[in-house]
């Protein structure tokens, strides 16, 4: 609030000094008042409305730090926004209000006189714009700092560069074959040089810190075929004998004699057996029957399933895609399971045998508040196609793979990275903080102009806002993959959504 003083009152104020001086005969000093910055005060700002920048404009919320003296909106604009000729609305008790505005390709600022031009235009684009604001006695004047930000990176793009790469956590210096699952929160990677089996286990591939021993099966295995129930893991040896493990080195058979592993239930494994050229489904422990396989159920080279639930639905659901049918067809299927039935969903994905799908948190940006907001989609990669090449576009769906389109240029993958099917794909949360956002575990950094993580500025600790010193940011772990000439890529990938990677501002 501005603070008028009583004009007969001043003449009393300089009495009373003054008879304090003369008091003092030691002390010959004034007694000055500290500086009143209230007559100084910005006590509203924002952008005015500009369709033709951005719908909404004038609803970014800004900070006004007086303490700092400093302007800013936390959170960032959209990715490509155009700030170099915004017009403002800021209010202040003042008798004066100039803004610096820098002009492109040049040292030098046009003054501008707010409160006579409301509508001027102002050069955001090269760094913080100076305000000055002068008291309306024009005694006091204080200099602001404006900083209008904009995200360098799209923030629901996904970037694996700061990831490539490290190789995979395995006793074997060549290995041929991989297969990695999650099991008891851990991650399990399982790897073959052709004759022997090693298996390495870590709580933290962040820092990739692994226990890798030796994994003894009574036969040889396909190591493909490796899953994992809630309560065990499951592997098919090469003569289709199931066998299952609770620490994934010791290996015991079960009995039962499948052509492959179609997916997890819970603590249930759903296999498919194999007679005489029919199909039929089966369980492991034994339960109700489920029927033959329809024909175009993927027998081979499907997605690892995903577990969802459903307000419309008592029980948990799982869906997979992809895969070949027992004729040899690669399929564009999507197959869901509840429990006691399998049903097709839909046929949007393109053909492929061996795409990898995971459930993934995107942040997109709202176009009313334009803050970001989290959604849930499946992303789709790699894979091989009927003519057995090898698919490099990354799809996206909405809807749990009912419907699937080409996800935009920010999903795709970098060029350096090479094409692929049969890789695993594993999600793991890591604690940051804002000084430790970078590689942890010797991770080799690949050459990219892309950041890995947007810090444009701190945005600034006020005596309001007490901003977290540490968050979760999921990490999205690709195992593997087999090149065209059917090669094992040995080689871990990791990956981030760029908007985690970012302070929360609550």
């Amino acid at each position: 609030m501005n603070k008028k003083y009583n004009i007969l009152a001043i003449p009393l104020c300089v009495a009373v000094l003054s008879m304090a001086s003369c008091n003092n005969k030691e002390d010959s000093s004034l007694i000055v008042p500290p500086v009143d910055y209230s007559s100084t005060a910005v006590t509203t700002f924002a952008l005015q409305a500009d369709k033709s920048i951005l719908n909404n404009l004038d609803s970014v919320f800004f900070t006004i730090d007086l303490n700092g003296a400093k302007i800013y909106n936390a959170d960032s604009l959209p990715y490509g926004t155009k700030i170099d000729q915004l017009k403002v609305s800021l209010s202040a008790d003042a008798s004066a209000v100039t803004v610096y505005s820098p002009k492109e390709g040049s040292t030098d600022v046009e003054e501008i006189d707010l409160l006579a031009n409301s509508g001027a235009q102002i050069n955001f684009s090269m760094g913080a714009v100076r305000v000055k604001v002068v008291s309306y006695d024009g005694v006091n004047s204080r200099d602001y700092y404006i900083n209008v930000n904009v995200h360098t990176v799209v923030p629901d793009s996904l970037y694996w560069s700061e990831l490539a790469c490290k190789e995979l956590p395995s006793a074997f210096a060549a290995p041929v074959a991989q297969k990695s699952v999650e099991f008891d929160e851990k991650a399990y990677c399982l790897t073959s040089d052709g004759s022997s089996y090693s298996m390495a286990v870590s709580d933290n591939p962040f820092d990739y810190v692994w226990t890798s021993g030796a994994a003894s099966f009574p036969q040889p295995v396909d190591v493909r075929s490796l899953t994992a129930t809630d309560d065990a893991l499951y592997i098919l040896a090469t003569d289709g004998s199931l066998l299952r493990s609770t620490d994934g080195t010791t290996w015991s058979a079960t009995g039962e004699v499948w052509h492959s592993i179609a997916a997890p239930y819970n603590n249930t494994l759903i296999g498919i057996k194999a007679d005489n050229g029919t199909y039929d489904f089966a369980t492991y422990p034994a339960a109700a029957s489920l029927g033959a396989v329809p024909s175009d159920f993927p027998v081979t080279g499907a997605s690892a399933a995903i577990e969802f639930s459903s307000k419309w639905a008592t029980a948990d659901q799982i869906v997979m895609f992809g895969g070949r049918s027992a004729s040899g067809e690669p399929l564009g299927t999507s197959w869901a399971f509840d429990g006691t039935q399998w049903a097709k969903l839909s046929e949007t994905l393109p053909a492929l045998d061996g795409v990898a799908v995971t459930e993934c948190t995107i942040c997109e940006i709202d176009t009313v508040s334009w803050r970001p907001i989290e959604n849930t989609v499946l992303l789709a990669f790699g894979g091989r196609k009927a003519d057995n090449s090898l698919n490099r576009d990354v799809y996206l769906s909405r809807d749990l793979g009912m419907h699937w389109k080409k996800g935009d240029e920010f999903l795709q993958l970098p060029k350096y990275m090479p094409s692929f099917y049969d890789v695993d794909i594993l999600q793991f949360e890591h604690l940051l903080t804002p000084k430790a956002r970078t590689l942890g575990g010797g991770w080799t950094v690949m050459p990219t102009n892309e950041p890995f993580y947007l810090a444009p500025w701190e945005p600034v600790r006020s005596r309001i806002t007490m901003l977290p010193t540490s968050w979760h940011c999921p990490f999205l772990y690709m195992f593997g993959g087999n090149g065209e000439d059917g090669s094992l890529h040995d080689v871990v990938w990791r990956g981030v959504v760029n908007h985690f990677t970012f302070r929360p501002l609550e």
